[in-house]
């Protein structure tokens, strides 16, 4: 959390549980490949959200001594420089940016976040 200007809260959308999974999916993803290339073959990487949750909390929490000196709040500029801005159907949102940053291919959502049910079921053209 951290204090905006006007002192109102303000919090990072943060799931634990989605940005390991993709660590992990990742991971596996670049370990298949290093086996693919070794050994030949097809490798089939599985990471389920449910089971990166029960890793986490299996992991328990951190005493306070490991805690200490960890600040408990982003300043604002440190949530500016983490987030970006995207125009999508309900407004203007304001949301964590790609956490990779790539010299010649930058990172880019070609869709805004949207409500659930809001697309039609189909898929969309290359």
């Amino acid at each position: 959390m951290a204090l905006a200007s006007g002192g109102k809260p303000q919090y990072l959308p943060v799931s634990a549980i989605d940005y390991v999974s993709g660590y992990l999916m990742a991971l596996g993803t670049m370990a298949a490949l290093e086996r693919r290339a070794k050994e030949g073959g097809s490798w089939l990487v599985r990471v389920a959200l449910a089971r990166t949750g029960r890793w986490i909390t299996d992991w328990g929490e951190l005493g306070a001594d490991a805690l200490r000196g960890v600040a408990e709040e982003l300043t604002p500029e440190e949530i500016t420089r983490l987030t970006m801005e995207t125009q999508a159907p309900l407004g203007r949102i304001r949301h964590l940016r790609p956490v990779a940053i790539l010299g010649e291919t930058p990172a880019h959502w070609t869709q805004p976040p949207v409500p659930l049910g809001y697309d039609k079921p189909e898929w969309l053209a290359s």
